[in-house]
């Protein structure tokens, strides 16, 4: 009777050990879109802070909104279109570990500040996950 108590209690641990790999497998929950705002919920079970990232391709444009930096204890992170073209757009949102900013980046050439970070200023790294959608501008 003591070895089948031993036994399910491991297998409900390797459950819930699995059960959280899998939850944890990405840092996006969900991405949603309220009029000109674009709304990235993140995974509530992350705690640590992260930064945010938002590129749309408008036209042959491609437009990066400023990361934003979301706290552990925040789990959603608002970004605004601004000024694109009406119609439906192509876009990416990445969350990333790590933001380095230009006086402590030597990615470039000869050791200095990277492409990224000389048009910035700074550069996002340890991306954690990454997600493509649509967004309309009406």
């Amino acid at each position: 009777m003591t070895s089948i108590k031993y036994v399910s209690r491991a297998v409900v641990l390797i459950m819930v050990l699995l059960v959280s790999v899998v939850w944890a497998s990405g840092a996006i929950y969900s991405i949603g879109q309220e009029g000109e705002q674009i709304l990235v919920m993140l995974d509530p079970s992350m705690l640590k802070r992260v930064w945010v990232g938002c590129t749309i391709w408008d036209g042959d444009q491609e437009v990066d909104l400023p990361a934003k930096k979301v706290s552990a204890l925040e789990s959603v992170c608002t970004f605004f279109l601004g000024e694109h073209s009406r119609g439906y757009h192509d876009a990416v949102v990445a969350v990333w570990g790590r933001r380095v900013d230009a006086e402590d980046c030597h990615n470039g050439p000869k050791r200095k500040a990277c492409q990224w970070c000389r048009m910035h200023g700074y550069h996002l790294e340890e991306e954690m996950d990454r997600r493509y959608f649509t967004v309309e501008v009406r």
